[in-house]
């Protein structure tokens, strides 16, 4: 995978901008453009715009909208809104936002359980390996080649994960 990433400080003291392309050896391409200090927004805007063979999709705080070229799973070809009220939610409050209260909650029933998570410390390891990719970009103003299977071998003695 190549990151190119440009991390900016426009409204504090560290970076609250920053700017992130990312190509994967499997052809598909990516762009995040992120900040968490820009006057007029609230914090937790969230936006996602996939395009895919069959169609595109916009996620946001609000709603989920496809369209879609051909039906699949029985859902029609053209537009679909799906509104956040109509999904429903597990948390057991909502205090401005669910915040991370799903995943907390998934990650003690794992404990008590003795389960594995959802996420496991691999992909933790694997979002920190991209973060840390972006902020070397960004230093370097260089892309980054960012191969995951070095990491985890970098993390494995004598043939064992630790």
């Amino acid at each position: 995978s190549l990151v190119f990433a440009k991390t900016l400080s426009f409204h504090s003291d560290v970076e609250d901008s920053g700017t992130v392309l990312m190509e994967y050896e499997n052809g598909i391409k990516g762009v995040l453009d992120t900040n968490w200090s820009l006057p007029g927004y609230r914090q937790t805007t969230m936006s996602i715009h996939l395009e895919a063979e069959n169609g595109t999709a916009e996620i946001t705080n609000d709603y989920i909208k496809f369209h879609l070229l051909d039906a699949v799973g029985g859902v029609n070809a053209g537009w679909t809104t799906i509104y956040k009220i109509d999904i429903g939610s597990k948390s057991k409050f909502d205090l401005g936002s669910e915040g991370f209260y799903d995943e907390d909650s998934h990650f003690i029933e794992c404990c008590i359980k003795r389960e594995n998570p959802a996420a496991t410390w691999l992909d933790g390891l694997y979002v920190q390996s991209i973060i840390d990719a972006i902020y070397r970009s960004s230093e370097s103003e260089q892309a980054v080649q960012l191969d995951l299977d070095d990491i985890l071998m970098n993390f494995s003695c004598n043939g064992r994960i630790l």
